[in-house]
Formats: structure tokens, C-alpha cells, sequence
């Protein structure tokens, strides 16, 4: 059957707009574990794949400048995620890493960057995601299934599977026996309570990486984790004797005092503590344990004042952390100071990513703000913190028994809390926000900004220029994502919009363009028919005025001027257009249709005969089979009226509003 023949301006291949914008590549920020090469060679690496991009594309061998610009944005994006994360920034990290893996699918390093990111972030299930995927996807990449299975074992581990944590971690250390993997093998022993078998990992690391301070310190924490805290204080001591400015040491050792001696050696952990302030005055740890150790310990005013001012500080140097906020919340609350206890107790149960951090520390938080808001009436709102505790307390039942009893009880006595000390997490995972990072990662951003913009819209050219426009029109989207601003990219982005009829999208960057070029009559007539899609007729109407009459104009813009006439209350005019239009194009059924609506409006006896003349040319035009049974049900022609129903229903099996429709009338009188 025919169909009408739009001879509209064809759309043009898309202007390739190749931009030599060179700019200055430095590497983000990272933390000592993440940094991968000198900043200089990582310059190198990002400038060669951009500028490799731009040779091949200048060479018209555009296979390979989409790979190499797919590459060097991946490669971008995957430098500011790392950084992202080391800002403390997950949300906008995982957003990059998302959008370098679905440029550049098989990126098995990033992937697994991104994986040990998202467990760092309390993110396990996509960690453990991620990770599995890497073992699947890349079996013989002994590197990356040796990290996908560490990553594994770290994961299990936070789910207390000891166990299976184990056999990761041994598939690990036997395709890469590096000192993270011999280390986290050694740490599920002693979850297992294999101290035997720990002990003898780390001595076999002591004789492959060296007797150093360092390595004392990492043993001393995984013992002060474990059951085996006693061993903690002999590490920590050794670690000390070799170099006592070792940061963290000293914080190490005090809570490996409270946690074996108690009371008894509460003097000694006060001055550690002391000494780990003198040595790195921005540990926020340090300050959080001592204002928590002088608090819960000296009644003195001057001391007590001392201790808040010790926990502000530690939220201060580290807003991010937990700890503090608890802590503090802990202060105000035995303070009788119940407003700032609340908001410190929830800034720190906002902050807890990890909810086994420091043995269920957010178990407690929950608990005693439960317990402040019953005491200032908002009963409700403190059972459901109270019931939150116990959710976790039943988590947390299997690694201690005895702690049901402690969230029990409204306040310890002072006998027990002497004889077992103030509490304080046994290692600090060090998660400490650089403030100046984030700045950092901004300038990063406005650096690789132009380079990225220009390389998406490049690839959005190319997949044009072959006549992919789903695809070019995201990569358009995504260029004006980082500068909307780029020379040519409204062009490019509305047309490739408009060739994939994706209307609604083309519309803004045609008249964002067709501002700038206002005689640009094929990007009006494209704006102009994008706007009749999607029935922002009156807009429609005035793009497409100046080129009516115009000698070359197409029959589809004709059409579409004479509908938005009618459409915006000129019926006259442009039904006087459609029979214009239909006198030289009988045979398109669109025309006839166009012509019903409007007979249809005006009520006029000639609306059934374009109809029906529509539905002859074009049997498969649901919306006329609709418009025919309407005007018949008005004329009381209900058995019709099912008729054309049924035959729209037919064609559009999925309309739930035609299929009500139909039922509505089928349940009505027959009338003929």
C-alpha cells in the first residue's frame, strides 16, 4: 500500500567537528595504596590515546579513532573516580566507573579498582559483583582473578564466612603472593582462631618483606581483631622498639592496652594516645579516643572540658567518620546536653557505611539515641531506634554473646566500666577525607573536561557518519554533559536526535541552534517537524511559517504547518492546506486522516469519507480505525463503532486505553 513520501530536507551526514584541544594531563590525587605511575606517565598516557584518536581520524580510519577515544575516555574517567573515591566522593566515583565500563566493557583493571572502591564504601554486594564478574570474564588473567579472589575473601570476611574467606584468600596468595594477600589469609586464621597457623604466615612475611616496624604494626592489628589481643601488645611494642614515630603506632598500642589490661593500664593508654597526637596532630582517631578515655574517666570540670574539646576536634579533622560523632553523642548524653546529643548520635549513624565497623558501634548509637528521644516523650520515634539496636545486636549475637546484656541495661555500673575500660575501635581503617582533594578533583575536572566533551561528541560524529544515530545521539548527550558549550555539538547532537526520531531530545539543541542561525532553513524545517512530533503545535506553527510557501518546500512540512494551523485554532486555513496537499497527493493516507480530524471538529459530513478513505490506504493505521469509531459512536453507529475498536485493538494489542474502551462500548446497547 502507499504511504505518504516525505520530502522533507534529508538529514545531512553529521559534520565531523574535530577540535585540537590539547590541555595539560595530570594524574588525581591518590591514596599511597591506589597511586599507580609517576604523574608524568600518566600525562603521557592520556595525551597519546587522545592524540592517537585524532591521528586516526584525520587518516579517516575511523575504526580505530573510535576505539582510541572510547579508550582514552575510559581512561579519564577512570583516573577521576579514583580520585572521587579518596575524596571521600563514592556516589560521583561509582558514576565514573559505571560510565568507563559501559564505554570500554573489557577493562578488567578498572574493574577491579572499582570493586575494591565499592568494599572500602560498604558497597559489598557490588563488590562481590564485580569481583565474580572479573573471575568469569578474565580466567586467565592471573593478576586479576588473584585480586578478584582477594576481594572475595574481604567481602566474606564482613559477612563472618571465616571459612570461605579462607579459600579465597588461598586461591589468592597462590597466584599472587603479594603481602596484602599473605596478610588477609593470615586475618581469616584468626577469625577461624587459628593462631598457630597465622602466626606461621607472618613469620614466613617477615622473611619475605623484612622485620621492619611497619610490619610489626600490620601483625599487632590483625591480633588486636582477633582473640589473640594479648599478642597485640607484644607487635605493637616491637613495632615501636624499631621506630617509635611510626604514625599510628602509639593509638594502636593504647587500644590494645584498654582491650587486654582494662582499667588497669588506663594511665598508660592515656599517654600513648598523647604521644600519637605529637606525632601526627591530624589524627582524627587519636583525638576521638582520648577525648572518649578523659571523659568517660576524670569527673574534673577543666578535664571534662578537655575531653570535648578533644572530640570536637576529632570530628572536626574528620567529618566523615563516625567515631567521633558517637563518641561526642556519648559525652552530651551523660552531659544531660540531650539536643547536641541527638544530632551527634544521628550524624554518626548517617556516617556508619559498614554496620560491623568497630564491633557494631551503630548498635550502641541506635540504642542510646532510642533511649534519649523516650526520654524527651517522642516514644514512637525511640522504639523504632531501640528495635533498629536489636536488629543489629542479633548480627552481631554469633561474634559475642555477652553483648546482649550491655544494650539491655540503661547504664553500666561504675565497677563494671572500671574494671573493663573505655572502649575504643582496636585499629582505624584510614579513611581520612583530604579537604583539599575534592578542590583538587574539581580543577581535574575542568582540565579534562574540553578533551572528553570533544571525544564523545567525535564519537557521536562517527557513529552518525554511519548511520547509527541511537548511538551517536548518547554520545552527543554525553559530550553536553561535560561542555555544552563545544562548537558544533547542537548541530550535531539535534540531528543525530532528529534521524533517530527521538524528537523530544532534538528539539532543544535545533532551536538552541537555530538561535544562533537563524537563515539555517534545513535546521528549521528539522526543529519544525520535531516539535509537530511531539504535538507542540503552536511552536511548530511558528518555526515552520517562514517556510511556507517557499518553493522547495517538502510535502511533510506543508502537512505539518496545515495540522498546526488547525491545531492552534485556524481549522479554515488549514483544512483549505490539506486539500491542497491531497489534491496532489491522493494516494497518502496521513493526509486523509488529517482531514477527517478536522471534518471531525467542524462537525462537517465529510470527516467518515476521509476516514474510511485513510483506513482503505492504510489498514494498519490504528489511530484512524480510533477516529472512525468515535465518529460513529457520536452518530449512534455503536455496532461500527466495535468494528474500528476492535480492529485498533488488534494493531496495538498492548493499549490499555483502547482495550477499556472498546469494553466500555461493547457493554452498551447495539444500535444501528
Amino acid at each position: 500500500m502507499n504511504r505518504m513520501t516525505l520530502n522533507s530536507p534529508s538529514v545531512p551526514r553529521l559534520r565531523l567537528i574535530v577540535l585540537s584541544i590539547i590541555v595539560l594531563m595530570r594524574t588525581s590525587p591518590m591514596s599511597a595504596q591506589q597511586a599507580p605511575s609517576p604523574s608524568g606517565q600518566g600525562q603521557s598516557v592520556l595525551q597519546r590515546r587522545y592524540n592517537a584518536a585524532q591521528k586516526y581520524q584525520a587518516a579517516h580510519d575511523l575504526d580505530h579513532a573510535a576505539q582510541q577515544y572510547r579508550i582514552f575516555i575510559a581512561d579519564a574517567l577512570g583516573e577521576l573516580a579514583l580520585g572521587r573515591a579518596h575524596a571521600g566522593e563514592y556516589d560521583k566515583a561509582a558514576n565514573y566507573f559505571d560510565a568507563a565500563l559501559n564505554l570500554v566493557p573489557d577493562f578488567p583493571t578498572l574493574q577491579i579498582e572499582y570493586a575494591r572502591v565499592a568494599l572500602d564504601n560498604g558497597n559489598f554486594d557490588h563488590a562481590k559483583l564485580l569481583a565474580s564478574s572479573a573471575l568469569q570474564k578474565y580466567p586467565n588473567n592471573t593478576k586479576v582473578t588473584a585480586d578478584a579472589h582477594a576481594i572475595l575473601g574481604r567481602v566474606l570476611l564482613k559477612a563472618n564466612e571465616a571459612l570461605k574467606a579462607k579459600q579465597e584468600f588461598e586461591a589468592a596468595v597462590a597466584l599472587d603472593p603479594t603481602f596484602e594477600n599473605g596478610y588477609n589469609l593470615a586475618v581469616a586464621d584468626l577469625n577461624l582462631g587459628d593462631g598457630k597457623n597465622a602466626a606461621k604466615v607472618f613469620s614466613e612475611m617477615l622473611t619475605s618483606f623484612g622485620d621492619t616496624a611497619a610490619i610489626h604494626m600490620y601483625f599487632g592489628q590483625a591480633y588486636g581483631r582477633s582473640d589473640f589481643q594479648d599478642d597485640a601488645v607484644a607487635e605493637f611494642q616491637k613495632a615501636i622498639a624499631k621506630d617509635d614515630r611510626l604514625p599510628g603506632v602509639h593509638y594502636s598500642l593504647a587500644a590494645a592496652y584498654l582491650s587486654t589490661s582494662g582499667s588497669s593500664k588506663l594511665p598508660e593508654a592515656e599517654r600513648e594516645l598523647k604521644r600519637e597526637i605529637a606525632i601526627s596532630p591530624a589524627n582524627a582517631a587519636a583525638y576521638a579516643a582520648l577525648g572518649h578515655l578523659l571523659s568517660q574517666q576524670h569527673n574534673d570540670p577543666a578535664i571534662q572540658t578537655e575531653a570535648e574539646n578533644d572530640l570536637k576536634r576529632a570530628t572536626e579533622l574528620d567529618p566523615q567518620s563516625p567515631d567521633g560523632f558517637f563518641y561526642l553523642g556519648q559525652f552530651y548524653a551523660d552531659a544531660h546536653k540531650l539536643p547536641e546529643a541527638e544530632a551527634a548520635l544521628r550524624q554518626s549513624i548517617a556516617l556508619t557505611k559498614d554496620v560491623s565497623r568497630n564491633s557494631y558501634q551503630v548498635q550502641k548509637a541506635h540504642y542510646l539515641l532510642g533511649r534519649l528521644l523516650m526520654q524527651t516523650g517522642q516514644v514512637d520515634d525511640g522504639k523504632k531506634e531501640i528495635a533498629a539496636a536489636q536488629s543489629l545486636m542479633q548480627q552481631n549475637l554469633q561474634h559475642d554473646q555477652n553483648q546482649l546484656s550491655d544494650y539491655l541495661q540503661t547504664k553500666r555500673t561504675s565497677q563494671t566500666a572500671a574494671a573493663m575500660g573505655p572502649e575504643m575501635p582496636m585499629t582505624v581503617e584510614d579513611r581520612t577525607v583530604d579537604p583539599a582533594a575534592a578542590h583538587q578533583m574539581d580543577q581535574l575536572e575542568k582540565e579534562l573536561a574540553p578533551p572528553i566533551a570533544d571525544s564523545y561528541n567525535n564519537l557521536g560524529a562517527i557513529a552518525g557518519s554511519m548511520s547509527d544515530y541511537r548511538s551517536a545521539l548518547q554520545y552527543f548527550e554525553q559530550a553536553a554533559e561535560w561542555n555544552p558549550a563545544l562548537p558544533g555539538l547542537d548541530i550535531n547532537w539535534g540531528r543525530a536526535a532528529f534521524a533517530a526520531g527521538a524528537f523530544t531530545q532534538a528539539v532543544a539543541p535545533l532551536n538552541h541552534y537555530l538561535q544562533a542561525h537563524p537563515t539555517d532553513n534545513d535546521i528549521r524545517a528539522e526543529l519544525g517537524l520535531s516539535q509537530f512530533s511531539v504535538k507542540d503545535y503552536a511552536a511548530a506553527r511558528r518555526i515552520l511559517e517562514p517556510l511556507d510557501g517557499a518553493p522547495s518546500e517538502a510535502p511533510q512540512l506543508q502537512f505539518a504547518y496545515a495540522v498546526s494551523l488547525i491545531q492552534t485554532g485556524e481549522s479554515t486555513n488549514g483544512i483549505t492546506r490539506l486539500l491542497t496537499l491531497e489534491k496532489a497527493n491522493p494516494e497518502v493516507a496521513q493526509v486523509h486522516r488529517a482531514l477527517g480530524e478536522a471534518y471531525a471538529m467542524a462537525k462537517s459530513p465529510n470527516a467518515a469519507d476521509e476516514l474510511e478513505a485513510a483506513i482503505r490506504l492504510d489498514p494498519t493505521n490504528a489511530q484512524a480505525h480510533v477516529d472512525l469509531a468515535r465518529l460513529r459512536l457520536a452518530q449512534g453507529n455503536t455496532k461500527a463503532a466495535v468494528t474500528h475498536l476492535e480492529a485498533a485493538v488488534r494493531l496495538e494489542p498492548g493499549n490499555v486505553d483502547l482495550k477499556k474502551e472498546l469494553a466500555a462500548i461493547s457493554r452498551s446497547p447495539q444500535q444501528h
